[in-house]
């Protein structure tokens, strides 16, 4: 027996689509593909640099179609982050036929992606789909990434990175990566007196290798839940940091870590400011003198025009011993003008023991103030309440107060 297929009629197809639907391209054939089924559509050129503008200003209902042709596959990923932070209902339209990008597009908050040339059948369907499904939120939002960088050398940030990290996958029980940042003289796998990898200059100068079996061979596992990315490279021939590199590795290890940890110095961060898009919080370990506040505001400023909403905490580290250039808490916040919440007591012994252990202060020393208050920071710019926190400390209920006070 013959059955007959009655194929919608285009009546049929505008009939399902939304009444709201944008579209951002400079391809004037999937223009005129999208009139034809959507005579109503709002078309403008630009791609997603236009859909990001048409979003702030517009109330953002209905479905976006976005072209992302001939642009670069890692800015186009924090494009759409970005987008999808505005929007809900979005498909992109793109000339990459790769499933692993197809993914990582739907993981940064995009519905559908569409390979072109697509027929009109599937243009219609997809801005149905996007339009009348349910949002599922992307695998991998779980995945907190922060960065940790100091207002000048010698503030601190290793060692407070190293006890963050391990306090969080330890006694957190959260899979923690933590990646160092400074190829040449970081210091995260001599605190951990781990053996540096090249395979980490290879990852992030050649975006092309970036593959989960090549970053698991370039990777450290210092426990079941903490792996370590860092490397030793000669002087001779400094390495060069691709920020698409940085971007997909972020993406591969968000997949299986609960929490990323970047190690990024001041100095890389100044010269490669995107290195920080991947970033969903911003730790600036300083000391408090005239010169770190200047620093801060510097890095504040960098942070507002990189874009989003990250936020930026401020970590008063203090020396091991006091300085004649040294700020009261009140003067340096006062500089800053806002309120220092997060304070690193002085510490030397704890830090010169773990030094001498080749451990991380919170796993050597992990009853000092100086553990103590890196385990509450720690949890506080995880984002996670529920892990709970070191406890009873005196330093934890002076730093409550005070944040209650602001």
């Amino acid at each position: 027996m013959n059955t007959v297929v009655k194929l919608p009629t285009p009546t049929d197809i505008q009939a399902e689509l939304p009444e709201n639907v944008c579209v951002f391209s400079d391809d004037q054939e999937l223009i005129s593909q999208i009139a034809s089924i959507c005579p109503h559509a709002i078309c403008e050129g630009g791609g997603i640099g236009s859909a990001i503008e048409h979003a702030t200003q517009n109330v953002s209902e209905g479905c976006f179609l976005v072209d992302i042709t001939d642009r670069d596959p890692a800015q186009s990923l924090q494009n759409i982050r970005s987008l999808c932070a505005l929007v809900q209902n979005l498909a992109v339209v793109g000339e990459i036929n790769d499933v692993a990008f197809y993914r990582r597009a739907i993981r940064a908050g995009a519905r559908d992606y569409l390979v072109k040339p697509a027929t009109t059948e599937v243009l219609s369907e997809a801005i149905t789909y996007v339009s009348t499904s349910n949002f599922i939120e992307s695998e991998s939002s779980n995945c907190k990434t922060i960065y940790i960088t100091g207002s000048g050398g010698g503030s601190g940030v290793s060692s407070f990175v190293a006890g963050a990290a391990w306090h969080l996958s330890e006694k957190c029980n959260l899979k923690v990566a933590l990646i160092d940042l400074d190829l040449s003289f970081g210091t995260i796998a001599l605190s951990f007196d781990l053996e540096p990898s090249h395979g980490l200059r290879e990852i992030l100068e050649n975006p092309d290798r970036v593959d989960s079996l090549f970053i698991a061979s370039a990777t450290a596992k210092l426990t079941e839940s903490l792996s370590i990315l860092a490397a030793e490279e000669d002087l001779e021939n400094p390495p060069t940091i691709q920020p698409r590199a940085l971007n997909m590795l972020i993406d591969d290890l968000s997949k299986t870590f609960d929490c990323i940890v970047v190690d990024l110095p001041s100095s890389v961060l100044s010269s490669n400011p995107e290195l920080l898009a991947p970033a969903n919080h911003l730790a600036v370990v300083s000391s408090m003198n005239l010169a770190a506040i200047r620093d801060v505001l510097r890095l504040r400023t960098l942070n507002e025009a990189i874009g989003g909403e990250r936020p930026l905490s401020v970590i008063a580290n203090l020396p091991g011993r006091r300085d004649v250039t040294e700020l009261t808490q009140k003067e340096f916040a006062k500089g800053l003008q806002t309120p220092v919440i997060h304070c690193l007591p002085r510490d030397p012994k704890s830090l010169v023991e773990a030094a001498k252990t080749g451990q991380a202060v919170t796993d050597a020393v992990p009853n000092s103030e100086l553990s103590k208050s890196i385990a509450d920071i720690a949890v506080d710019l995880s984002g996670r309440p529920d892990l709970g926190s070191s406890g009873s400390s005196i330093w934890k209920r002076l730093m409550l107060r005070r944040r209650q006070r602001a």
